[in-house]
């Protein structure tokens, strides 16, 4: 089907095939949090409860919040 399309119109479809991806990857994590129980929610939270003691622990004397973001983000990535 998409062979017998003409150069504009594949490129369309291309177009909306690559939009329709780009947009259901950056929305996965919202996808995987419907199947999240009650007990992923609570260790998802205390991780957050956690990382934010840390983060405030080893910055407490820095200026700068993108150092804050940056290692709160870094520990919110690690496994556990």
């Amino acid at each position: 089907m998409i062979k017998s399309l003409n150069t504009s119109q594949a490129i369309i479809v291309a177009a909306v095939i690559i939009s329709i991806t780009y947009v259901v990857s950056n929305n996965f994590y919202k996808v995987t949090d419907i199947f999240c129980g009650e007990d992923c929610k609570k260790q998802k939270l205390e991780k957050a409860k956690n990382c934010a003691k840390f983060t405030s622990w080893q910055t407490y004397d820095a200026d700068p919040a993108y150092i804050k973001t940056d290692i709160y983000k870094k520990c919110l990535a690690t496994e556990k």
